[in-house]
């Protein structure tokens, strides 16, 4: 006989993390978009890539390295 759940599920979305070491995906949102600010403001610009994987962004520099 299989087991049933009769506990409410969890909404993992209004935690920080899921469980003890996985942020929730609001969570990787929020650093994501920190990410990329911090990306903007070093002056690293977005850039198009043929390579197909949903939500990859890649990055290159828009200025020399010094």
């Amino acid at each position: 006989m299989p087991l049933k759940n009769k506990a409410k599920p969890l909404n993992c979305e209004e935690y920080v993390f899921w469980d003890h070491v996985h942020p929730s995906s609001r969570v990787h949102y929020y650093l994501a978009q920190k990410a990329r600010e911090a990306l903007d403001s070093a002056g690293l610009t977005a850039f198009t890539s043929t390579i197909k994987h949903p939500g990859v962004v890649p990055y290159s520099h828009s200025k020399p390295l010094s």
